[in-house]
């Protein structure tokens, strides 16, 4: 099969890879026939048009036009009741979202983008101000990229849209593709492809007089930069919140939820069960992948809490949900079909899972993301302990440590030095540096990445001066904290981070080649305004994510919530990884492409490869997968046959 041809793993796992592709773009060409149009007179010739390839998906597209202003929207609103009672429009008769959400531009300016929420991308060219603003929701469940080509300025919610252009460049990104390999992110707006950027989320994007513009539009912090906290947060203000998030996500249509057995999608199954009796909708289906391997196997959780909440429950074993090929050959087969390198492993199981749940007539599913983010208290803010000397936060936060993860003693020692210790120091130092002596700093950092670079990474010179420069850039960018505590500026970085981003575009792209939406109830921005202000005290109660914690140990008082760990599941995908890699890797041939491409060096890395399978290194069998995900996805973009 050649990589990225889709039609044998679409027929094995369910999914329409062309569905859902559009185009909406600025330029100074006439009209295309039997296209949605809007021209802004005010510039001679230049429209904005939308063009529709193919099935528009689960998440329909619509324009709608007013007296100033032209708009795209893609996406559902889930607070239409809300916007409505804002602009005081309940007499009215019913409207499209689209035309909501051009209202409420008109009452709001950009201001509208706090106020909105769903899964949706919006573009708005509004003629008073000759300025184009395009933007996803606040946390990016929706995605939306952009080009400026040589016929006109382009936006989707595809990067495989946009490539389809004739004017958009489909060259790959080679320094990314380093980045990739070395686990870093420098610039969140970036894509594995040249031509290709994303609006990353809560970011806008404004183009006005030929320029392009980033910027943020929501934060953690207001912009008066008063940030208080909720010290009222309590398990029943907790849960009215989450009520109203799960009840947004319930409108869109029939709902099934991603149901694990930790806290986090627990808690949404409780609730989402609660609301529907309540509104008298059916009651969602739990859908659940089921781990054989020990310390991973949920399986007796995951019914126990379907049986007692009245949930009908699709259960999948993860090996018959990958195939007869393996999770690791199906993996890459979906690498090579994506716009970005597989970042879930598990994905081949999901896609299985997913779409016998579209063939149950589900069309939105809920997860429990965001809640390791904003139920639990993050490592960084052992920082800001340390920083007041605050000796009793510090054991607070190491009994968490201990309670909620599955982490020896020494893990735990190691993680207060990479989380409290070494900011601190790193960030104390490269200040008085940046100060002292600039060009000092700069080239410490640059001897530091020199040594510790992989012999056998971006052979080529420039390629590898460009990978260090890029290294030095985001360490800067990582150092710029501007005086928020660690604890926020963590959060901060967790919502913008380029990998984050990846993730939830990777989450969209399966739902959209099968055909329902996936939502998080845990990034609602009212959801997470909540927990970001609730005192960390509160969310380390009881071993952590305490509001949540103890409404499911009341809830089900006989499953030990209470006490839970988390459980991880990486070390299950390491072994994997090398069991099944070696094999891939012989099947493959190595990593030929990315040798073509100067991205490694074929005989070293073939060395390097070799030393990881040879000494059974479970530890390092992730820079196997990492390789061979890259090599997959690279091979699909220029057409070269992976061999199973």
């Amino acid at each position: 099969m050649t990589a990225g041809s889709g039609n044998d793993l679409a027929s094995r796992l369910g999914f329409n890879a062309r569905a859902g592709l559009w185009v909406a773009s600025l330029t100074g060409d006439r009209r295309p026939e039997g296209h949605s149009s809007a021209t802004d007179g005010t510039q001679s010739g230049q429209t904005l048009s939308l063009r529709i390839l193919g099935d528009p998906g689960p998440a329909p597209v619509a324009a709608a036009g007013g007296s100033s202003c032209q708009l795209v929207f893609q996406g559902i609103l889930t607070n239409r009741d809300e916007l409505r009672a804002r602009l005081d429009r309940s007499a009215h008769g019913p409207e499209s979202d689209a035309d909501l959400v051009l209202r409420t531009y008109e009452r709001l300016g950009a201001s509208m983008l706090l106020v909105l929420r769903g899964v949706y991308a919006v573009i708005v060219l509004d003629h008073s101000t000759h300025t184009l603003l395009a933007s996803r929701d606040q946390f990016g469940t929706h995605p939306l990229f952009y080009a400026d080509g040589r016929d006109g300025f382009h936006l989707s919610s595809t990067i495989d849209a946009l490539l389809e252009l004739p004017d958009v460049s489909s060259a790959l990104n080679r320094s990314m593709m380093v980045d990739h390999l070395r686990h870093r992110s420098p610039d969140k707006g970036e894509t594995y492809f040249e031509a290709v950027r994303r609006v990353p989320p809560a970011h806008k994007l404004e183009v006005r007089a030929g320029r392009a513009m980033v910027a943020r539009y929501w934060d953690l912090v207001p912009p008066d930069g008063r940030f208080e906290w909720i010290h009222e947060a309590t398990t029943e203000r907790f849960a009215e919140i989450m009520q109203v998030a799960v009840t947004r996500c319930l409108s869109i249509g029939a709902a099934g939820i991603y149901l694990s057995g930790g806290i986090d999608s627990v808690s949404v199954a409780a609730i989402a069960v609660d609301v529907s009796r309540r509104l008298g909708l059916d009651v969602p289906v739990a859908l659940s992948l089921g781990f054989s391997a020990p310390g991973a196997d949920e399986r007796d959780i995951q019914r126990s809490v379907a049986s007692q909440l009245g949930m009908p429950q699709l259960l999948i074993d993860l090996d018959d949900a990958s195939g007869p090929h393996g999770l690791l050959a199906t993996g890459l087969e979906l690498s090579g079909s994506f716009a970005t390198p597989l970042l879930n492993y598990w994905l081949p199981g999901y896609c299985r899972l997913s779409s016998e749940a579209r063939e149950r007539g589900v069309r939105v599913i809920m997860s429990g993301a965001g809640g390791d983010e904003w139920l639990s208290v993050g490592p960084s803010y052992a920082a800001d302990l340390l920083t007041r000397f605050d000796v009793a936060g510090l054991r607070r936060l190491w009994r968490m440590w201990g309670s909620a993860y599955p982490l020896s003693t020494t893990e735990m020692l190691r993680s207060l030095w990479k989380y409290g210790v070494w900011p601190i120091a790193a960030d104390k130092s490269a200040r008085l540096l940046r100060r002292a002596a600039p060009r000092a700093l700069v080239e410490r950092r640059r001897r530091l990445d020199v040594r510790h670079f992989p012999d056998w990474l971006a052979p080529d010179p420039a390629l590898r001066a460009e990978a260090i420069d890029r290294r030095a850039r985001m360490r800067d960018i990582v150092n710029e904290r501007a005086d928020l505590p660690y604890y926020l500026e963590e959060g901060r970085f967790g919502v913008e981070h380029a990998i984050v981003s990846m993730e939830t575009e990777e989450d969209f792209e399966l739902a959209r080649r099968v055909g329902f939406l996936k939502v998080h109830p845990y990034w609602d921005p009212d959801v997470v305004d909540f927990l970001s202000r609730t005192p960390p005290d509160v969310l380390m109660r009881t071993g952590g994510k305490g509001l949540a914690r103890a409404m499911l140990s009341e809830r089900f008082p006989d499953l030990g919530f209470e006490s839970q760990r988390k459980v991880v599941s990486t070390d299950v995908f390491r072994v994997t990884a090398l069991e099944q890699g070696a094999r891939a890797w012989n099947a493959m041939d190595g990593t030929q492409i990315l040798a073509e491409l100067d991205i490694v060096d074929g005989p070293r890395v073939q060395a390097e490869v070799a030393r990881i399978i040879a000494r059974r290194s479970v530890e390092q069998s992730f820079r196997l997968w990492d390789l061979l995900s890259l090599e997959a996805w690279a091979r699909g973009h220029t057409g070269v046959a992976i061999r199973a």
